[in-house]
């Protein structure tokens, strides 16, 4: 992740209310998704639908990975 990115996320994922809010949206979408994912027969489809969870995951981490991008970037 880029510093300055990072640095602007952190005000973001330090606010307990929002950091909470946004692992709250992640996981409802994963599990939105998981189940598309069980219904899909396209194989195309399927693979759309494994790199949107993939991505959503990312956000579960994100708090972390914006701390440690802001710190070792000095």
């Amino acid at each position: 992740m880029i510093k300055d990115t990072a640095k602007k996320l952190l005000p973001c994922v330090n606010d307990p209310k929002h950091s909470e809010a946004l692992i709250q949206y992640a996981k409802e979408r994963i599990d939105s998704q998981t189940k598309n994912l069980y219904r899909e027969t396209d194989h195309c489809k399927i693979h759309i639908l494994q790199g949107s969870i993939i991505e959503l995951q990312r956000l579960l981490t994100l708090r972390e990975e914006a701390q440690q991008s802001a710190k070792e970037r000095k």
